[in-house]
């Protein structure tokens, strides 16, 4: 965790985020699709809709946007407010990625 202050004196924390699990990922996704994501061999149809080419990197990404998602729903139970800095890069994306940290909250109670 690091720690920040901004221009008026407040101080702050950010947070890194771990990847998200293979295991978490599966809760809540097809196996399929798992598989292809993890190992960038998703249908070319499917990377269109997503917004990239699904490499490595982009890959990487988006389990760590995904992770980022879960862990700020859990930061915001616990101080009330929290905020993702990732993101999602498209809408389509952003409701994947806020529909998985739903879900792996509302599995957690």
């Amino acid at each position: 965790m690091l720690k920040e202050t901004d221009p008026q004196g407040a101080l702050y924390d950010f947070h890194e985020p771990a990847p998200i699990s293979r295991d978490d990922l599966l809760r809540v996704h097809a196996r399929e699709y798992v598989d292809q994501v993890l190992s960038c061999t998703v249908p070319h149809a499917v990377a269109r809709e997503i917004g990239f080419p699904m490499t490595e990197s982009v890959s990487f990404r988006a389990q760590c946007a995904t992770g980022g998602s879960l862990l700020t729903a859990m930061l915001a139970l616990e101080h009330g407010v929290a905020c993702n800095t990732a993101g999602g890069p498209t809408t389509p994306a952003l409701r994947r990625v806020l529909a998985f940290a739903s879900s792996m909250m509302l599995q957690s109670r």
